[in-house]
């Protein structure tokens, strides 16, 4: 009787494991979105209330790209207010390549203010130039004044000798503007003025009579910006003023003896073009 009641011994049970391979492969999406909503819930709120909405698929993909989400998200809010309508993939592409991002919104805000065109492209390519693009429209919406020839003498004023053989003092200044399209790539002020000098001191020895030249210094002003040569420069001239004074008399035989065919400096009149 005892036999038929006997219970085979059962081997010993497995121990029991609450997670299989399985579930935890279905739980990784649902650990990620959790971390998700912790780390970025705040922000993305934000950008929705400012009316700059970003997915949180961007979020992530900017934390695996080594971009701080939060910079993107005030970058844009900043230009949203202002006015402006920037891409999230514009300013993600700027910050990968070095860009100063605050300092090229707050540029393009100033320029909004200021009535200056300034391109988003624009302010990243003066940016990694090595400028400062806040500098940049600050002088492409205000002039400046600078001194046209350099000081080689008292009164910072440069010494010349007309054809008359006269020798007179030239001095002005030089009202310049950035211009933004030749901006990267331009010449620099320095050039500017190197050209504008030039082009001066040869107009001003070619001068049969010194007496024009000093009675209507405006008209050398008017041709040498007749040549435009700000064009290879990143600036436009919005004004010239050249003084020209009398140091010494030309010799009584410069102005009698006549100079020999073929020879001498080309003299151009004032009122040559």
């Amino acid at each position: 009787m005892t036999r038929l009641f006997h219970r085979p011994p059962r081997p010993l049970d497995r121990p029991s494991v609450p997670f299989d391979l399985p579930h935890i492969v279905a739980l990784i999406p649902l650990a990620l979105l959790g971390w998700m909503l912790v780390r970025y819930a705040a922000l993305w709120f934000r950008a929705r209330a400012a009316q700059v909405p970003i997915s949180w698929w961007a979020l992530l993909w900017m934390r695996f790209r080594q971009i701080d989400p939060s910079l993107i998200v005030a970058q844009r809010i900043l230009a949203k207010r202002a006015g402006l309508d920037l891409a999230t993939r514009d300013l993600e592409a700027t910050v990968m390549a070095g860009v100063r991002l605050p300092v090229v919104v707050e540029a393009m805000i100033q320029a909004t203010r200021l009535g200056v065109a300034m391109p988003f492209q624009m302010a990243t390519a003066i940016d990694l130039a090595g400028h400062d693009p806040r500098i940049v429209v600050q002088s492409a919406a205000q002039s400046v004044t600078l001194e046209l020839l350099v000081p080689r003498a008292a009164r910072n004023e440069v010494h010349l000798r007309c054809a008359d053989g006269a020798l007179v003092g030239v001095s002005g200044t030089l009202t310049v503007r950035t211009n933004m399209a030749r901006y990267v790539g331009g010449g620099t002020v320095e050039r500017l003025l190197a050209l504008i000098t030039a082009g001066l001191e040869e107009m001003v020895t070619m001068l049969p009579d010194h007496r024009a030249a000093i009675a209507q210094p405006e008209l050398l002003a008017q041709r040498l910006r007749a040549r435009h040569l700000e064009r290879s420069t990143g600036f436009d001239v919005d004004g010239m003023l050249i003084r020209i004074r009398l140091i010494a008399a030309p010799p009584p035989e410069s102005s009698s003896s006549p100079q020999p065919p073929g020879r001498g400096p080309r003299v151009v009149e004032l009122g040559e073009d």
